[in-house]
C-alpha cells in the first residue's frame, strides 16, 4: 500500500483515534495553535455513525458524573452531578468535535507504523494508503478488541451468543436461560438488567459480585430513572473451564445448560497495529520508544492503568507540547 491519501503526508501530525483520547489530543493541538485538518488530521477505522459511544447497551451509565466526564474547554451539558447515559456521551464527543473544528477521517484503519530513516519521518499505513508525517498519536483507545475465553469457541447454543460489545438491550435475546459471564460492571449491568425478563446465571469469579449487583441496584434506584435493579432472577455460579454445544462446566465441575450467553469479559487496547518493539520511553506516559510516536489513553503505554478523563486531558496537552516542540 503506497501513496498519499487526501494529501495527509503534508500534515504535521496524525492522530489515530477519534473517541476521547484523540479529540483531547485535538483539541490541545488548536490550543497550541494548530489548524484542524491543515496542520494536523483524526483518522478512525469506524463509521462515522458507530462512534464507541454509541454501541454501548442503551442502559448504560458512565462511572463518573457529567462534570468529570468533560474534555477540557467544554461542559458536559445539563445537571454537571448525574450520571450520562453511554449515548449521551457519543452526542457529547461530536458536539466537542464540530466546536473545535475537527473532522476526523472516517473507515481509516491504522495498520502499522515504523520510522523508515535515519530522519524525522514517520510511515503510517492505514487502510486508505500510506502517510508520511512527523507525528502519530496513538489514541486508538483501550477497548478496541472485544476479548472472550477460548472456551466460548466450542460453544453452541439455540439462542444467541454474544459480547457485551454487540449488547443493546434485552431483546436481542430469544428467551430462556442466560449465561452472563464476567464479574465486572458490565456483568453486573446487563445482568441485572436482563433479570428483568427471565432467569440469568453470573458466572464468574469475582467473589463480591453479590455485593456489586446489590450496590449497583441500590444506586439505580436511588437515581430514579427507571434503569435496570431487579436481583432475585439472578443466580451466581463460579468460572467456566470448558463447554461443549448448550453445556457450561464449571470450576466446582457442575454442569448447566444454557440457551443464551453475553460476554462481559473486557476489551484489549487497540494497540494491534503498534510494533512490538515499542515501549514507554523511560517509563514516561505518553512517550514512546520510537521518536515522534506517542500514546495517549491506551493502558500498558506510560500508564499501567485506564486513564480517566482528567488523567487523558493531562497527556493530551503533554503530547500537544512534544509536538510543538519537536523540531
Amino acid at each position: 500500500m503506497t501513496g498519499h491519501i487526501d494529501g495527509l503526508s503534508r500534515r504535521r501530525a496524525i492522530i489515530v483515534g477519534a473517541g476521547q483520547s484523540g479529540l483531547a489530543v485535538a483539541a490541545a493541538l488548536v490550543a497550541h495553535g494548530f489548524q484542524p485538518q491543515a496542520d494536523f488530521a483524526v483518522i478512525d477505522a469506524s463509521r462515522v455513525e458507530e462512534r464507541t459511544w454509541d454501541r454501548r447497551w442503551r442502559s448504560l451509565r458512565l462511572q463518573t458524573t457529567a462534570r468529570d466526564s468533560a474534555l477540557p474547554g467544554f461542559a458536559f451539558p445539563g445537571d454537571p452531578t448525574r450520571r450520562p447515559l453511554a449515548h449521551e456521551m457519543g452526542h457529547y464527543l461530536a458536539s466537542f468535535a464540530r466546536t473545535f473544528g475537527i473532522k476526523p477521517m472516517w473507515r481509516t484503519g491504522a495498520l502499522s507504523v515504523r520510522k523508515p530513516g535515519e530522519g524525522s519521518t514517520l510511515e503510517l499505513v492505514t487502510s486508505r494508503g500510506t502517510i508520511q508525517t512527523r507525528n502519530v498519536v496513538a489514541a486508538s483507545g483501550a477497548y478496541a478488541r472485544p476479548r472472550r475465553p477460548d472456551w466460548a469457541y466450542d460453544l453452541a447454543v439455540t439462542g444467541v451468543a454474544m459480547h457485551s460489545h454487540d449488547y443493546l438491550y434485552p431483546r436481542q435475546l430469544p428467551g430462556g436461560r442466560v449465561l452472563v459471564v464476567g464479574g465486572g460492571d458490565a456483568a453486573v449491568e446487563i445482568a441485572s438488567e436482563l433479570a428483568l425478563h427471565g432467569d440469568v446465571i453470573v458466572s464468574t469469579r469475582n467473589r463480591r459480585i453479590n455485593r456489586s449487583l446489590r450496590a449497583f441496584q441500590a444506586r439505580a434506584a436511588s437515581e430514579g430513572d427507571g434503569g435496570p435493579r431487579a436481583a432475585g432472577n439472578i443466580s451466581i455460579r463460579p468460572h467456566v473451564v470448558r463447554a461443549a454445544g448448550r453445556t457450561v462446566t464449571f470450576s466446582d465441575l457442575t454442569s448447566l445448560t444454557v440457551e443464551s450467553v453475553v460476554f462481559a469479559t473486557g476489551y484489549l487496547p487497540g494497540d494491534a497495529w503498534l510494533p512490538d518493539s515499542v515501549t514507554p520511553h523511560r517509563g514516561r506516559a505518553v512517550d514512546s520508544s520510537i521518536p515522534g510516536l506517542y500514546a495517549v489513553g491506551i493502558p500498558g503505554y506510560g500508564d499501567p492503568h485506564t486513564p480517566r478523563i482528567n488523567t487523558i486531558a493531562r497527556h493530551a496537552e503533554r503530547v500537544a507540547r512534544r509536538i510543538a516542540e519537536r523540531p
